[in-house]
């Protein structure tokens, strides 16, 4: 479920564009990032109850190692988190993927089902601006849907790509290491912490981000063709 990923300082091997993409709507671009963002920005500050955070782990279901959501974090604005909850699997778990995760049997085996999570999810960020890293693969855990418009992915912001020299996906863990000067993921990784550091990410480039969407281009790469049915 994962898209080509980069190593760090690695060559540009990427599909995609390095300059700002078309929105994907009806309309045009109508700008390059660079020149958008590096205009003043003269507009009401951006509403924070607008913006939600998320991350998932996963553990695979059957012999084929077929990748089912076992948690979700989200977090508001300002990273408390809203929402925290594993899933009881809806498939027998054929690796808990315990060395990676942290996630014991008794985590998911004691925990609500995966429509009540999903219904849970879903309420929160219904008509939210979502942040997150791949959230093409959070949504394809939680088999939903929701507006392209309405995303803010670090991982396919296109800024981020060519500071990493860069242009397919890097590791969150690596895009905060050299961009925010910090580490995560020390032991078992851990989705809130994950969500938070995407939100971090984000709002270290919100006023340039949101003021390139604003002129009516698109600062980022578009998701997997694979997973296009999980954005609308």
């Amino acid at each position: 479920m994962h898209m080509q990923r980069c190593t760090v300082g690695g060559p540009s091997n990427a599909s995609t564009s390095s300059s700002t993409s078309s929105p994907p709507s009806s309309q045009s671009d109508r700008g390059e990032a660079s020149s958008a963002s590096s205009a003043s920005v003269d507009r009401v500050p951006h509403n924070p109850h607008k913006y939600i955070s998320i991350a998932t782990q996963y553990v695979y279901a059957r012999t084929e190692r077929v990748p089912i959501l076992a948690r979700v974090s989200v977090v508001e604005y300002r990273g408390t988190v809203i929402f925290d909850s594993f899933v009881y699997p809806n498939e027998p778990v054929s690796d808990f993927r315990t060395h990676i995760t942290g996630i014991q049997p008794e985590d998911l085996y004691t925990a609500p089902s995966f429509l009540e999570v999903r219904a849970g999810v879903e309420a929160l960020v219904r008509d939210k601006v979502m942040i997150g890293h791949s959230l093409w693969e959070d949504l394809a855990l939680l088999g939903l849907v929701h507006s392209t418009l309405r995303t803010r992915d670090v991982a396919l912001f296109l800024p981020f790509h060519r500071t990493m020299k860069c242009f397919t996906v890097t590791p969150l863990r690596h895009l905060v290491t050299h961009l925010m000067r910090r580490k995560i993921g020390f032991g078992s990784e851990n989705p809130i912490e994950e969500a938070r550091a995407s939100l971090d990410l984000f709002r270290s480039y919100e006023d340039k981000w949101e003021s390139v969407i604003d002129s009516g281009a698109w600062p980022s790469a578009l998701p997997p063709s694979s997973h296009q049915n999980y954005f609308s």
